[in-house]
């Protein structure tokens, strides 16, 4: 699969302006829930391109983070939408916006998206992805100094152990901070990630416009590092899909000039 990056960088800010000015008061006027979250998952979609493309091609953190934070705090405002509605909430796993948060070290509206996204495992979700998602948003949510729940904890474990054991033992790694043991399993899911971005990468039926912004760069792993920085976990080591550049501190101001105008009940 060969990217151009400008050409798709540039596609992805015409595709939003496009959504802004056109289709998203449409939909939020006449459209259902289902189209209203597949419409702002595609405006997220298209600021993780700026945000990938803008670190790959100039080399710019702080605009990488500015997109990422673009990409949740209009997530955010999508779900607190379908609160305000009683709509449907996207399954806890579709969690793409609130790990660019957290790469970005963005916690304030890291905690934001974690208590308004779902609790409750959706129909079409596998049982282990989100159990996975659910721990992260606890974690992400928990006061600085607070113990993570043993219950909930106990609960999960079972299906993390038969289903995805190196994100069960990184997860345990990162309450007790041991920092050896958190980068060994760190390693191992990074591993298994990589076997499957390549697989995808060489695979057909994959358009280049909907994969550039996950293909080189790892948001989960971002995420994890940041989690792992907050409990006193640091390394120096330049993992893959996970680059120094965007490991960095954000210093940007991360404003609202481009949030989707959802109304009050949103804000």
């Amino acid at each position: 699969m060969q990217f151009e990056l400008e050409d798709l960088r540039e596609e992805a800010a015409d595709s939003i302006d496009i959504i802004f000015d056109d289709l998203f008061a449409e939909t939020l006027s006449e459209g259902k829930a289902e189209d209203l979250v597949e419409l702002v998952r595609e405006v997220c979609m298209h600021f993780h391109t700026l945000a990938t493309t803008t670190l790959l091609i100039d080399a710019s953190p702080q605009y990488f983070f500015y997109n990422l934070c673009c990409a949740a705090e209009n997530w955010r405002r999508l779900l607190a939408h379908l609160h305000s509605q009683g709509d449907a909430l996207p399954p806890s796993s579709d969690n793409t916006p609130l790990l660019g948060a957290v790469a970005a070290g963005q916690w304030e509206l890291a905690r934001a998206l974690c208590h308004l996204s779902a609790t409750a495992r959706a129909e079409e979700e596998y049982e282990d992805e989100f159990v996975w998602a659910h721990m992260l948003q606890e974690f992400i949510a928990l006061p600085v100094g607070r113990a993570f729940p043993e219950v909930l904890l106990s609960r999960y474990e079972r299906v993390l152990e038969e289903e995805q054991p190196d994100r069960l033992e990184l997860f345990q790694a990162l309450l007790v901070a041991d920092g050896n043991r958190f980068f060994a399993a760190f390693q191992r899911v990074l591993q298994s990630h990589e076997r499957e971005t390549e697989a995808r990468a060489v695979g057909f039926g994959m358009s280049p416009d909907k994969f550039v912004a996950y293909r080189f760069i790892w948001f989960e792993g971002l995420a994890l590092l940041r989690l792992a920085e907050r409990v006193g976990l640091r390394s120096d080591e330049p993992f893959l899909y996970c680059p120094p550049l965007a490991r960095v501190a954000m210093t940007m101001a991360c404003d609202n000039d481009w949030a989707l105008p959802f109304g009050a009940g949103a804000k």
